[in-house]
C-alpha cells in the first residue's frame, strides 16, 4: 500500500494545482476570442481612421495591400490565427520585418482590428458582371487611367497599381474612390475626432520657387522624395524648402455619372481585375 500510495501524492497536487491553474487558462483563452469593440459601426469608423492614419503607408488606404505591406483583406495573415493574435502583432510588430509596433492604447489597437475584421468579413467573392473589353478601352481611353495608374505592368507610376483590385476592394470601396477620391482622405475621423487628412499629396516650393505638386514616396524629419504628375522624382532638404503642404485632397479627379456611369465603372473593374476577358 505504502508503495502505491506515494504516486497519489503528486497525483493529487497535480489535480489540485492542475484545477488552480486551469481556471486562468481557460479565462485567457477566452479572452484571445474578444474583441470590445467588434461589430460596433462607431468603433470601426474610428478604426478606419486610425488604419488610414497609421497603416495605410504600407498596407493601402483598404487594406488591400501596399508598397511594402501585404493585402490584409483577403491576403492569408500568416501571423495570425484570431484577433489576440493580431493585437499582439500590432502592438509589438513583427520582428525580422518593416512591421513595426504600434504605442497606442489597446483600445485603440481593438478599434484597428475592428475596421480590419470588419473588411475581412465583407471581402468574399465579388460577383463582377462588366464588358471586359469596355473596361480595357476606358482605362486608356476615355477615363484617363493609365496615365497614372500600372495594370498588368502598363501604364503610369504616379498612382498605385491596380492590378487585381477588385479582389481586394470591395464594389462600393472602388465606387467611391472614383466618384469621390478626396472622400478616402476627409471623411475620416482619427481617435480624437480630429480629421486624418494630408495622406499622400503634397505641395511644394523651392528656394528658386518652382513649384512641384505630387505625391510623397518617402518622407523624414529633414528630407523628402516626391514623384510629380509627369513622373519626375524630386529629392530636398526640406530646409532647403520656401514651402511644404500636404494636402488633404487627392490628386486623383473625381468621375461624375455623366463622365463614367455605373456600368462604365463595373467595366473598368471587370478589366483591373481578370486578366483576360475570359
Amino acid at each position: 500500500m505504502q508503495i502505491l500510495a506515494r504516486p497519489l501524492v503528486p497525483a493529487i497536487l497535480a489535480v489540485v494545482l492542475g484545477s488552480i491553474f486551469a481556471a486562468p487558462a481557460v479565462a485567457e483563452e477566452e479572452e484571445r476570442k474578444q474583441n470590445p469593440y467588434k461589430g460596433n459601426p462607431d468603433d470601426i469608423l474610428v478604426g478606419k481612421g486610425l488604419f488610414r492614419y497609421y497603416c495605410a503607408g504600407c498596407h493601402g488606404m483598404e487594406g488591400g495591400g501596399g508598397f511594402r505591406g501585404p493585402d490584409l483583406v483577403r491576403g492569408q495573415l500568416t501571423h495570425v490565427v484570431d484577433d489576440h493574435d493580431m493585437l499582439e502583432v500590432v502592438r509589438n510588430g513583427i520582428q525580422g520585418t518593416q512591421m513595426p509596433g504600434q504605442t497606442l492604447p489597446d483600445s485603440n489597437l481593438w478599434r484597428m482590428i475592428a475596421f480590419i475584421t470588419d473588411l475581412r468579413s465583407k471581402a468574399q467573392p465579388q460577383d463582377l458582371s462588366g464588358n471586359w473589353k469596355s473596361g480595357r478601352e476606358i482605362f486608356s481611353g476615355k477615363g484617363f487611367c493609365s496615365g497614372c495608374h500600372m495594370v498588368r505592368g502598363e501604364g503610369g507610376r504616379l498612382g498605385p497599381d491596380l492590378t487585381g483590385i477588385g479582389n481586394s476592394r470591395p464594389w462600393e470601396s472602388f465606387l467611391e474612390a472614383m466618384r469621390d477620391p478626396s472622400a478616402q482622405f476627409k471623411n475620416v475621423l482619427q481617435a480624437d475626432g480630429r480629421m486624418a487628412g494630408g495622406y499622400e499629396s503634397v505641395r511644394l516650393v523651392t528656394s528658386s520657387g518652382k513649384e512641384i505638386t505630387g505625391v510623397v514616396r518617402n518622407e523624414d524629419t529633414y528630407t523628402i522624395q516626391v514623384l510629380d504628375r509627369e513622373e519626375n522624382y524630386h529629392s530636398y532638404r526640406k530646409s532647403e524648402l520656401r514651402e511644404l503642404t500636404h494636402l488633404d485632397h487627392s490628386l486623383m479627379p473625381a468621375y461624375s455619372e455623366s463622365a463614367l456611369s455605373d456600368q462604365e465603372l463595373m467595366d473598368l473593374l471587370v478589366f483591373l481585375t481578370r486578366p483576360t476577358a475570359d
